[in-house]
């Protein structure tokens, strides 16, 4: 029993090492799409708001066509001041569940029972996946000077994104490596994140034109520049571990970092004596360097249908992003064989054989998480004489083209209904959604609305607030739309 769970420890420490050596040939970067973190007003609709009527500012960003809306022309001056998203999620593991399998026991690790075993590989099925997107959008203004000239609009924030994949078969190594006959995988292992800055400029209109039923049709662009602080991506490829008779394991690692940062970040790499092109200033807000910059545009258009209904489409972040402050490649690579953990001398060879190469690049080039966007909206209270107040329901669908940081390919759909009762009541949301790990979300949101001031907070997962540890899913979004003239 101690042989075993000396073995079990140390390959976890090793193991674990071994892929968080891919980041240390960094010494900084815990500074700092189709699922990015919405805002306060429809974080409680599970993210939905692709076609929701209301002032311009509020819908702008996910379909540019929706900033100049008809029935808001009385708003001509809209400033949105502060809004603030963010959200946290994975697959795999709760808080409650980390307690449980890695917390010491009187200064000692867990002694994990063949069950509790099957229960952590499980939970990695389908790999860990884990997000992180908050954004803070420090300005936005709208206005509108008259219908026929249309709405023109501009804007600021900061995007902190980052992901991670860990393979299913690196925790089943973990845990059961004394398997014999077993290949393990883990070219799915990757980490990337990006801090970046957006200023975007749009502008949109009705246009003259009639096509059936649609009517108020119209269309807008964004157009948006943007400074790159920080990129990096780890990606591992060619990596099997083989377990032999005798508890002998033999493995192949390779790994590749690409990175970037701004040089008032101060990042120096392992390969480089020399630190050129660091400039010894600390971080400032307005006045650091990028690390890249790149362009990028949204187009869409938005039309009524009949008295109530409302649709749009568009096509978000098109564009590239070239990181060109001193962009470098890092190569990790392990070659090893070992048939007895607990000898030194093979845990020494072990951690020895992995070599690290590095060196300056010309430049990397990334795209931006591109998304087409659909969505309707019904305004239910239009269609029913009487009705106590006014009642929204809208659908989305977004679809994401890449899988970079607040992106998927996966397709999300979501549905949701806000509800205003009337006068000093307060408005009140409700939604359900798909999370960028496959898990269908229930949304929450409360807000007031004002004549001067419309304040709206949610978040895409009400359970998280009853869930305690148990919770894998984190989101709060805050908003105030402040209606000028």
């Amino acid at each position: 029993m101690k042989k075993n769970y000396i073995q079990y420890y140390k390959l976890k420490i090793i193991f674990f090492l071994t892929f968080l050596l891919i980041q240390t040939n960094i010494h900084l970067f815990s500074q700092g799409g189709s699922y990015n973190p919405p805002d306060g007003r429809t974080a409680g609709l599970a993210g939905t708001g692709n076609a929701l009527p209301g002032i311009g500012l509020w819908t702008w960003q996910r379909n540019p066509g929706f900033l100049h809306y008809i029935d808001s022309a009385h708003t001509k001056l809209s400033i949105k001041i502060p809004a603030f998203s963010g959200q946290a999620l994975t697959n795999s593991l709760s808080m409650e569940d980390i307690n449980f399998y890695f917390a010491k026991n009187a200064g000692k690790g867990k002694i994990l029972s063949d069950k509790d075993k099957a229960n952590l590989v499980d939970a990695f099925s389908g790999d860990g996946k884990m997000f992180l997107n908050t954004e803070i959008e420090y300005f936005s203004i709208a206005f509108m000077p008259d219908s026929n000239t249309g709405t023109f609009a501009f804007s600021f924030k900061d995007i902190f994104a980052g992901s991670a994949v860990l393979p299913q078969s690196l925790v089943d190594l973990v845990l059961n490596g004394n398997d014999s006959g077993k290949i393990y995988s883990f070219n799915d292992f990757e980490l990337q994140s990006w801090y970046l800055r957006c200023y975007s400029f749009g502008y949109a209109r009705k246009i003259s034109m009639k096509i059936g039923s649609l009517k108020n049709l119209r269309v807008g662009i964004t157009v948006k520049y943007i400074q790159g602080f920080a990129y990096a991506n780890s990606k591992v490829t060619d990596s099997y571990i083989y377990t032999g008779a005798y508890n002998k394991l033999t493995g192949d690692l390779t790994a590749v970092t690409k990175a970037s940062f701004s040089p008032n970040l101060n990042v120096n790499y392992d390969f480089d004596s020399t630190s050129t092109g660091q400039s010894g200033k600390s971080y400032s807000f307005f006045s650091s360097d990028p690390a890249g910059t790149g362009y990028g545009f949204d187009l869409g258009f938005a039309t009524d249908i009949g008295a109530g209904f409302h649709f749009g489409m568009s096509l978000t972040n098109i564009g590239v992003l070239d990181w060109t402050n001193q962009p470098a490649q890092m190569v990790t690579k392990a070659n090893f064989a070992v048939d007895d953990l607990i000898d030194k001398k093979q845990l020494d060879s072990l951690l020895n054989s992995m070599s690290t190469s590095g060196t300056f690049i010309d430049n990397i080039n990334t795209g931006l998480p591109t998304a087409l966007r659909i969505g309707l909206s019904c305004e239910i209270h239009k269609y029913i004489e009487n009705f106590a107040g006014s009642l929204i329901v809208a659908m989305d669908i977004d679809e994401g083209f890449d899988n970079l940081p607040t992106n998927s390919t996966s397709p999300r759909i979501s549905f949701g209904a806000m509800y205003y009762p009337g006068s000093y009541f307060p408005t009140f949301s409700l939604g359900v959604g798909v999370d960028q790990v496959g898990k269908t979300r229930f949304a929450a949101g409360l807000g007031y609305e004002t004549k001067i001031v419309d304040f709206f907070a949610g978040t895409t997962d009400v359970i998280t607030l009853f869930g305690g540890n148990n919770a894998m899913h984190f989101s709060a979004a805050v908003t105030a739309l402040w209606k000028i003239y």
